[in-house]
């Protein structure tokens, strides 16, 4: 039997939660052409997705692609 981390405890708790309060929100991470993170882009359009009140939101990892 695996043993859930307190962290994925609540990540999951979270989840459960946040689904049946609306819309669940995935934002895009944004990149400059020359593959560094625009963080200016990516915190406003994060902004602009957490307005509208989603359920839950999963900003996703990135590794800098390579050049």
């Amino acid at each position: 039997m695996t043993r859930i981390s307190a962290t994925s405890e609540g990540m999951a708790r979270r989840l459960r939660y946040g689904m049946p309060a609306g819309v669940l929100s995935f934002p895009l991470t944004s990149f400059r052409d020359d593959g560094s993170l625009d963080l200016e882009s990516y915190l406003a359009y994060l902004a602009d997705q957490l307005a509208t009140a989603p359920g839950a939101a999963f900003p996703a990892c990135a590794a800098r692609r390579p050049a």
